[in-house]
């Protein structure tokens, strides 16, 4: 699992394409999902449903760019910064080290990328990227 999520993170950076970034991500909470479902753990629980709902909140903005609302373009320094932290959190599932400051960054990331999260950023409420 950790590898898979590495290798996510390493597809997520070498891709300018925001598109196929979110798209390699899906892959992320892939990965959670299926370890969960051999065994199950609190903490690779919520890391699944947090990737996963990160994910269709990022797939949401885009359809809502798609079909011509362009207030809120989704930042691709905040999804490489995503991709840091599903870095940051293999590396803490490796090492058995609390993965919730890589969830907490991916939740503020991603609420970012939201109407009311932009507004906060703009303000400068919210820190961005990594």
């Amino acid at each position: 699992m950790c590898a898979e999520l590495d290798e996510v993170a390493s597809l997520m950076k070498k891709t300018e394409d925001l598109s196929k970034q979110i798209y390699y991500y899906s892959a992320a909470f892939g990965a959670l999902d299926r370890a969960i479902k051999t065994e199950f753990d609190e903490d690779l629980f919520a890391a699944s449903f947090i990737t996963q709902t990160s994910y269709n909140t990022l797939v949401s903005q885009v359809n809502l760019i798609r079909g011509g609302d362009l207030n809120v373009p989704i930042q691709k320094e905040d999804v490489d910064a995503i991709a840091d932290q599903i870095s940051t959190l293999s590396q803490r599932i490796k090492k058995g080290s609390d993965v919730y400051p890589a969830l907490r960054r991916i939740m503020v990331l991603t609420f970012a990328q939201t109407g009311p999260g932009r507004y906060l950023a703009e303000r400068g409420r919210i820190p961005r990227g990594s």
